[in-house]
């Protein structure tokens, strides 16, 4: 088992938001030119085997751009019934984002790889088996 994080947190940007403000809110860190690659999945329970397998993966990332995220979904978006709406993931669950990204042309195949396989490797130990 890894210890806890220490130290500052990285952002602190807690409010509420209007919807433009939310989707415009990483613009800057995706710039026109840039190649990214991205996995995504939904993540029913985080649990001790796979963040392990999360943060081992981040020690493989092909370039500094490349991350790993989640998303934390609940509360009020768990209250709608899945029929009322398009996205039908309404219980307390988390996305997972494989983003693999890099300026440099010469790397396309090695962000794609990267990403690729860190959700195959990862999907069995903490992606959901009900849907």
């Amino acid at each position: 088992m890894r210890g806890p994080i220490r130290g500052p947190p990285l952002a602190n940007d807690i409010a509420v938001k209007s919807y433009v403000q939310l989707q415009t809110m990483f613009d800057a860190a995706w710039p026109p030119g840039r190649l990214c690659y991205i996995k995504s999945s939904v993540v029913r329970r985080l649990e001790e085997a796979a963040i392990d397998k999360y943060l081992d993966w981040t020690q493989r990332m092909p370039t500094p751009l490349s991350a790993i995220a989640f998303q934390q979904l609940h509360g009020a978006a768990s209250r709608v019934d899945p029929a009322d709406t398009a996205f039908p993931h309404r219980y307390d669950h988390f996305n997972l984002y494989i983003h693999a990204a890099t300026d440099d042309p010469a790397n396309a195949s090695k962000i794609v790889r990267w990403a690729g396989s860190a959700e195959r490797r990862c999907s069995p130990t903490s992606t959901e088996q009900c849907m």
